[in-house]
């Protein structure tokens, strides 16, 4: 809820930031409001291809762990080449060792999922156009930002899925100086998006967004095993259980403590491929429909 909050706030700055450009320059200053739609791909410990330490980029997806993501967004744009976007993103991500075929990963067994809750905001800049009959133009653009996101990563037992952070599956709250993790979490967002006219105020596109991380822990797994009878005396039974899911728990092996469980060097990683559609709001004569932002008598923001 505080992320939306937030996602408001960058919303009424943006609307009401005054606007330093020359009289000549207010057609080119309006706002959009855009909507997007599409899938969410995970990069991180669990899952992957067959390669034991990848590096977590788009080399290592897999489409059978492909989650949705949906948002909406505010545009200000300032000339033809320059403009920022708040942007508010739900998500649900996924990973399974299921999908690989490598020995360690298959072996250990583990899987996940995580609704994530994304305010970002982002720096954009036209690096192409082509211009059409009537007006109508098509863009490339790319873009980096920052954003601050909220994850809560569960796993399924018997039909029933678990919050793992609590579980704290590594020793996490045992361990000296070893907390459990916040579910709160900073990224960089940067990509490519595209997109074309429909209309005099109205475009679609595509949009491909990679998130850098600065957490490990999106799939609750980063550094070693812990003793899973401790584990599990301490936090109790699916603790231990959610912990070690290895493919011969069942005749009695448990991971020993320390041995590694995943690869705490590299932080997990996601990215959105979405569609988007985008509509640009008007202004009227001397003033625009947000009070702050004035526009010349004899001008029109009909420029895209």
């Amino acid at each position: 809820m505080r992320l939306r909050y937030l996602f408001f706030g960058c919303i009424l700055t943006f609307l009401t930031i005054k606007n330093s450009y020359s009289q000549e320059r207010y057609g080119f200053h309006h706002y959009q409001a855009i909507l997007y739609v599409g899938t969410s791909h995970f990069f991180g410990d669990l899952g992957g291809t067959d390669k034991n330490g990848s590096q977590y980029t788009p080399a290592d997806l897999n489409l059978g762990t492909t989650g949705y993501s949906v948002g909406a967004g505010v545009i200000r744009k300032f000339n033809n080449h320059f403009s920022m976007r708040a942007n508010l993103i739900e998500a649900k991500v996924r990973g399974s060792d299921a999908y690989t075929n490598d020995p360690f990963r298959k072996n250990r067994n583990l899987s996940f999922r995580s609704k994530i809750e994304e305010l970002s905001v982002t720096a954009d800049v036209n690096i192409f156009t082509i211009k059409k009959k009537q007006k109508k133009t098509q863009n490339l653009l790319a873009f980096v930002g920052v954003g601050v996101f909220r994850f809560n990563p569960q796993a399924n037992y018997k039909g029933k899925w678990y919050d793992l952070q609590p579980l704290g599956t590594e020793g996490q709250g045992l361990i000296d100086n070893k907390p459990k993790y916040n579910k709160t979490s900073y990224n960089i967002p940067f990509g490519l998006g595209y997109n074309f006219d429909i209309s005099s105020s109205q475009k679609i596109g595509l949009i491909l967004t990679m998130r850098k991380t600065f957490t490990d822990y999106i799939d609750d797994v980063s550094t070693n095993y812990y003793d899973n009878n401790r584990l599990t005396e301490a936090n109790g039974e699916m603790s231990g259980i959610l912990a070690d899911r290895n493919l011969n728990r069942n005749s009695g092996v448990i991971k020993q403590s320390n041995s590694g469980r995943g690869n705490p060097k590299i932080n997990d990683n996601f990215a959105f491929l979405q569609f988007t559609y985008s509509f640009r709001f008007y202004a009227r004569k001397r003033e625009s429909i947000f009070p702050i932002v004035f526009f010349p008598k004899d001008k029109k923001c009909y420029k895209w």
